[in-house]
């Protein structure tokens, strides 16, 4: 197990970084899998502290067998992943010079076969959590903290459903009297993803709280819209965006980083 990163202390890790690296590390996981495994992307609040965490949940579709959940916190100390009830390992180790070792020790902490060969042609999915990822790593410099929020994420009280995800025409039925989503509504709420200013390192279920441009993106479908002042901007597919820029996520990138 290890108890603390290397290259940056986890007590001290900006918010921005920490959750740029937590997608990143979910990102390559999908990236890798998402052919032989469906996935859903979790966040559950507070966790073991204010930030909470994001668990990344796998599925193989040929046995319907579902893998251990994958744990990753964005704080309390920041950086650290699990697959059980204590820490493994340290995703801010993806800041070394060997990161997909990282995705290597998470993926056999959970029972993969070690990742050999060509990666599977792109998805909708895959390619909206590797934008997630990339647009987050855009604002780690940024002097303004940043984080995400999903549709839905599950606190001591139930689950707590965000108004904006009715920008993105999604209303799926209410928490039923003990606070709960159904399973259905949880995981296509878990699906949109805000990415927005935190200057309280908190998630942001409201629009009232946002602060600034946001962008939410769909992981279900591949849209994605800026959201300001509490009207909401589609951008477009991200399938024929990245078509648009030649195929490459560099340039598709650049393109949406403008919109924050």
């Amino acid at each position: 197990m290890a108890d603390r990163c290397p290259l940056v202390d986890p007590s001290g890790a900006r918010v921005t970084l920490v959750t740029a690296l937590a997608w990143r590390a979910i990102a390559e996981i999908v990236r890798r899998r998402h052919a032989t495994h469906a996935f859903n992307v979790l966040q559950i609040h507070p966790g073991i502290s204010a930030r909470g965490l994001l668990q990344l949940q796998l599925h193989a579709t040929s046995r319907g067998e579902s893998l251990p959940a994958i744990d990753f916190s964005l704080g309390g100390p920041s950086g650290m992943w699990s697959a059980g009830s204590s820490p493994q390992g340290c995703f801010l180790d993806l800041l070394n010079p060997e990161p997909a070792s990282v995705i290597d020790h998470i993926e056999e902490a959970v029972g993969l076969p070690r990742w050999r060969g060509a990666l599977p042609a792109t998805s909708v999915a895959a390619l909206s959590v590797r934008v997630v990822a990339g647009l987050l790593e855009s604002r780690v410099f940024d002097q303004h903290g940043w984080r995400s929020t999903l549709g839905t994420y599950g606190c001591h009280g139930g689950d707590v459903v965000a108004d904006w995800a009715g920008l993105m025409g999604v209303n799926p039925s209410p928490p039923d009297p003990d606070g709960n989503l159904h399973r259905d509504a949880r995981e296509r709420l878990s699906r949109l993803v805000l990415i927005h200013r935190s200057a309280d390192e908190l998630p942001v279920a409201k629009l009232s709280g946002l602060q600034g441009r946001a962008l939410i993106v769909d992981i279900a479908t591949g849209r994605i819209a800026r959201v300001e002042g509490g009207g909401v901007e589609p951008l477009g597919d991200l399938l024929q965006m990245r078509a648009a820029a030649g195929g490459s996520m560099a340039r598709l990138l650049a393109r949406l980083v403008t919109g924050l």
